[in-house]
């Protein structure tokens, strides 16, 4: 077995690096150790193979290829591995994973496995599996945000928007029936992990972006101060319905209750100056 080590600058500071031992055959790498010496002018690596105690320099690597192997001792990948697409598509399955498994239960070998994604690479764009977290729930508000948006711009009236939100769950009603709501369900879990966690108070920031909406609407259509308590009554009207329909795995009941609820908000939604006329 030969052990190739390296020697190289980069900027201002010189790098001695037994690296990984290399099987010259099969090209396995292990690691081996890194360590820091003086500064120096910048310049190139210079790789040597040491066969027992004579070392000889086998090639000029380019700054790349050090950068490389640098990245391979510290865990870390090339920039040029670097990619906003890996990093969607870990989100994507996280927030897969956690809706059907919830919090606690998933892993980050999870969601490295429904990404596609080597494990030991997840660690570069999430240091921990709450990093990773509160990055869904930040998907998950950027989607609402998103949504309500394509509501205002396909309904003028703040009522038909207010009744967009009410329909919703019936576009993935099988999934709530199954796994429960992926929001409602989420911010419940990462509660218990304590009022002061931070993944509990990001929770609550996204149940707040659906309350925020909904009172901004109760206040165009006219319903003043009550705008905040009638927003927070509908929202947990259809989570609480979610949660039902969840718990008794009925879609019967998931249609019936939010067809309650939208009888409900038309009667809320009658303004002071339309019930003195009625």
């Amino acid at each position: 077995m030969a052990v190739v080590t390296q020697r190289a600058v980069v900027r201002s500071r010189e790098w001695a690096v037994t690296p990984p031992r290399v099987d010259l055959l099969s090209a396995k790498r292990e690691t081996s150790g890194l360590r820091k010496h003086a500064t120096c002018p910048a310049g190139l690596g210079v790789w040597s193979v040491r066969v027992g105690d004579k070392t000889e320099p086998t090639l000029h690597g380019s700054l790349t290829a050090w950068h490389r192997s640098l990245s391979y001792l510290t865990h870390t990948m090339p920039a040029a591995y670097a990619s906003a697409d890996k990093r969607s598509e870990l989100i994507r399955a996280a927030t897969l994973l956690l809706h059907e498994q919830g919090f606690q239960r998933t892993t980050l070998a999870d969601v490295a496995g429904a990404a596609d994604v080597p494990l030991g690479n997840v660690y570069y764009y999430f240091k921990s599996k709450e990093a990773l977290a509160e990055a869904v729930i930040a998907s998950h508000q950027a989607a609402l945000r998103e949504r309500f948006a394509s509501w205002a711009a396909a309904h003028r009236d703040p009522r038909m928007r207010l009744r967009c939100l009410v329909r919703a769950p019936l576009d993935s009603a099988d999934r709530i029936i199954q796994f429960g709501c992926p929001h409602g369900s989420l911010c419940q879990e990462l509660e218990k992990l304590g009022a002061k966690a931070a993944l509990a108070k990001a929770g609550a920031r996204l149940l707040a972006v659906y309350i925020d909406w909904a009172e901004e609407q109760f206040r165009a259509q006219g319903c003043g101060r009550e705008s905040g308590a009638l927003a927070a009554d509908l929202v947990g009207a259809v989570q609480g319905t979610m949660l039902l329909a969840h718990t008794m795995r009925s879609r019967d009941l998931l249609v019936r209750q939010l067809r309650r609820i939208e009888r409900w908000l038309d009667g809320a939604l009658i303004t002071k100056r339309e019930r003195s006329r009625s």
